[in-house]
């Protein structure tokens, strides 16, 4: 495996690792679990934590300038700390609530931090930020367009939202049928929407092919 390839799995790695903490995060302060749950939560935390230590140490092993390297990095250390680990009883009984979830809080921003970090990497990488915006932007202006078109005749169009399902079902192809035009302008739109997706589609299998193709070793 490339050097390449490695660290977009890394990087893939770290992105699935920081939202697993925000969603334990969110659970944890929304649902308040108990028994088997809570400590089946503190368990994957403390795993997620485990390996972000990992991966920092790794990385400043491998640096040549360890002294410049922490001192750039040393943040990211906080992504180590568990946010939903078994000294919440102790900070509790100690009356420091209010500074262990300060603590939390700031843990889960460094991971978002890394998270973002690696998808902006793997964006360009990829070549996703465009693609990203092409389909945002034909589905919002895709939107706009039929709704404008159907709203004062089309009895299924009642809001942008019933212009924005049109266009997810036509690009995609999926065909539910709850939402569909009765104007010629809507029709047009719809067929626009369907190559609209299709040529979408192709651009993003096209740029990651190309992507794959030049991490593979070149023939001496």
């Amino acid at each position: 495996m490339s050097e390449q390839k490695i660290r977009v799995f890394n990087d893939s790695l770290l992105i699935s690792l920081a939202l697993i903490s925000v969603v334990l995060l969110l659970f944890e302060l929304t649902s308040d679990p108990v028994g088997e749950t809570l400590a089946m939560i503190r368990i994957i935390d403390i795993g997620v934590a485990l390996i972000f230590g990992l991966e920092f140490v790794i990385r400043l092993f491998e640096s040549k300038a360890k002294k410049d390297f922490m001192k750039q990095n040393w943040w990211q250390i906080l992504a180590s700390i568990p946010v939903t680990g078994t000294g919440t009883q102790a900070l509790r009984g100690l009356m420091l609530i209010r500074l262990f979830r300060i603590a939390r809080m700031m843990s889960v921003f460094a991971r978002a931090s890394l998270f973002f970090k690696s998808l902006a990497r793997i964006f360009k990488e990829t070549r996703m930020a465009f693609i990203v915006t092409l389909l945002g932007s034909t589905l919002v202006g895709g939107s706009l367009a039929f709704y404008y078109f159907e709203r004062s005749i089309n009895p299924t169009v009642n809001s942008f939202y019933d212009g924005f399902w049109f266009m997810s079902e036509t690009m995609t192809n999926t065909g539910i049928g709850e939402v569909y035009p009765m104007t010629s302008a809507g029709r047009m739109v719809g067929i626009l929407s369907m190559f609209a997706g299709a040529i979408i589609f192709g651009l993003f299998v096209s740029f990651v092919a190309s992507y794959l193709v030049k991490q593979q070793p070149k023939n001496k």
